[in-house]
């Protein structure tokens, strides 16, 4: 105990107490006489918020806009908020890759089969994807007669169908035999037009870079390549990368090899998605 006529402060884990003028106990939950008052150092429970002083016009409209805003979302809210946007992030993405990749085939997307060989399938899909498609839905004795069709009509435009070793080698095909040793692979028939072997690998490329220059390549390396290509184990990639080169060999002048070859060789119809979208 502390005699009367002065102040003391009294601290405890829980607060602290002043009391003047009067007696005092050294613990703040002990009566204090008079004249006492107490402090809490813990935090005060959350209440709204309020105004404690207005004093303009101006003032009270900010305050009546303040109480009018919504209450800011709760934790629950903003973590579903972020995964919504997570969502829709990975859909624009997934649009943006289909759109893209229908942009990349001529207007829609590929069958499986058509995945499988796209480095091939994807050039006669820029210049004729329904062509493709039928191309892809026809049965293999289909697919080998367009790739022999296909051979022979670039080995005759590229004016390569008179030697003896192309002829034997369309007949091969026809046969469905072995290839004369001339056209054995890419390599043999490439040393036996030239007269000297190729001194690496080659790069078929058509049409001038300018007006002025002339082709990089000539159309008889595409029309070689057909004779190698249409005797592919695979019969749609057989056909699929024989028409494409073919259609490599056209001079100019002469009618489309994409629609002769519709009109030699009865192809089925496209698989039943045939609408080409607007690949723009």
């Amino acid at each position: 105990m502390r005699r009367p006529g002065r102040s003391t402060s009294i601290r405890s884990p829980t607060g602290c107490a002043t009391a003047r003028r009067g007696w005092t106990t050294s613990t703040p939950t002990s009566p204090i006489t008079r004249n006492a008052t107490w402090c809490s150092s813990g935090p005060s429970p959350p209440s709204a918020d309020r105004v404690l002083r207005q004093t303009t016009t101006t003032a009270a409209s900010w305050h009546r806009t303040a109480r009018e805003l919504p209450p800011p979302p709760t934790a629950e809210e903003r973590r579903r908020a972020a995964e919504e946007k997570l969502r829709e992030q990975r859909r624009e993405e997934q649009e943006w890759v289909r759109a893209d990749e229908e942009r990349f085939w001529g207007g829609r997307l590929p069958t499986d089969r058509l995945r499988e060989i796209s480095d091939r399938a994807a050039n006669l899909a820029r210049l004729d994807r329904d062509l493709l498609d039928q191309i892809d839905a026809a049965g293999p004795d289909i697919q080998r007669q367009v790739a022999r069709w296909s051979a022979r009509r670039a080995c005759v435009n590229a004016g390569l169908a008179g030697p003896d070793w192309v002829a034997a080698a369309l007949a091969a095909l026809d046969a469905g035999t072995s290839p004369p040793p001339q056209a054995a692979d890419f390599d043999a028939a490439f040393t036996t037009w030239r007269g000297h072997p190729t001194t690496g690998q080659v790069t078929i490329r058509f049409g001038p870079v300018n007006d002025t220059d002339p082709p990089p390549h000539q159309p008889e390396v595409a029309a070689l390549y057909t004779l190698i290509a249409a005797r592919a184990d695979d019969t749609l990639l057989a056909a699929v990368d024989t028409t494409y080169h073919a259609t490599l060999t056209t001079p100019p002048g002469t009618t489309d090899v994409l629609a002769d070859l519709r009109t030699a060789i009865a192809l089925p119809p496209a698989h039943p998605d045939t609408a080409v979208r607007d690949p723009r």
